[in-house]
């Protein structure tokens, strides 16, 4: 009998360690069809992410359906802690990283990027009533900087200004809220944001530095390592830039707030 107890426990493990190696080998888009959905890590951040009326919308939500589309499943949009979104996709929680998400160096030794489809720059937003108090990158060594954790914008803050002179906030908008409330004097954010918001409805007294840019950047869209998530991606993102479906979302959502760039190369 313990001879027979001991066979069956062995094969039981056995099996249980084909089943699992069979788990693991299956593809992320075989994941995602055979869970009917495609889950997508996003913050809220206009004119790319954010909610109405319940739903999420913006150039990058609608971007990220056509691909559910293409991949025939719905669509989970997911507002995650941009600080901690390698952590996010490496575990599983989501199968992509798609908001308005600079491609670094440092991130591409963890994730898999798509082809850039849009560019960017970080900025200053500062008061209207400082707009002669702040003028350049001199003016500002001493002011209280606030940037997104965990951003390209907190380290371009830090480059610029030193670790010391830089708070990270959780997202975007808070950082421009500190400005707001006068609880921080900069907020170093996406130019994208930054002029799609800045002098309307909540931030109608912010503005952005005149003529100061601090850096070239473009966005892309992440998965994990080896995800043959990008190319369908990649496909969906160069056909919709040739049939002028982007340009179209552009136009509903950012005008002169998105920068696309070519893809038809």
């Amino acid at each position: 009998m313990k001879k027979f107890l001991a066979a069956v426990l062995i094969l039981a493990l056995t099996l249980t360690s084909l089943f699992a190696v069979g788990c693991s080998s299956q593809s992320d888009v075989e994941k995602v069809k055979n869970n009917g959905k495609l889950v997508v890590g996003v913050t809220d951040y206009a004119p790319f992410d954010y909610e109405e009326e319940g739903k999420w919308v913006g150039f990058d939500a609608d971007m990220a359906r056509l691909v559910g589309e293409k991949l025939g499943v719905d669509v989970e949009f997911v507002e995650i802690d941009w600080n901690i979104k390698i952590a996010e996709l490496k575990g599983n929680k989501v199968d992509l990283l798609w908001n308005a998400m600079t491609v670094t160096d440092e991130l591409n030794k963890s994730l898999d990027f798509s082809v850039s489809y849009a560019e960017n720059c970080q900025v200053a937003v500062i008061r209207k009533g400082d707009a002669g108090k702040y003028t350049d990158l001199e003016s500002l060594k001493n002011a209280n900087v606030v940037a997104e954790s965990g951003s390209a914008g907190q380290s371009v803050a830090e480059e610029k200004f030193g670790a010391d002179k830089v708070t990270g906030v959780q997202g975007q908008l808070k950082a421009l809220m500190e400005v707001n409330a006068n609880t921080a004097d900069v907020a170093v954010i996406d130019y994208s944001m930054a002029s799609c918001l800045c002098g309307t409805g909540d931030y109608k007294n912010l503005q952005m530095i005149d003529d100061l840019r601090m850096s070239e950047e473009f966005f892309a869209v992440g998965a994990r390592r080896g995800s043959d998530l990008i190319a369908v991606v990649n496909e969906v993102l160069k056909k919709a830039y040739s049939d002028g479906t982007m340009q179209k979302l552009r136009e509903q959502y950012g005008k002169e707030s998105i920068v696309l760039c070519d893809l038809s190369k």
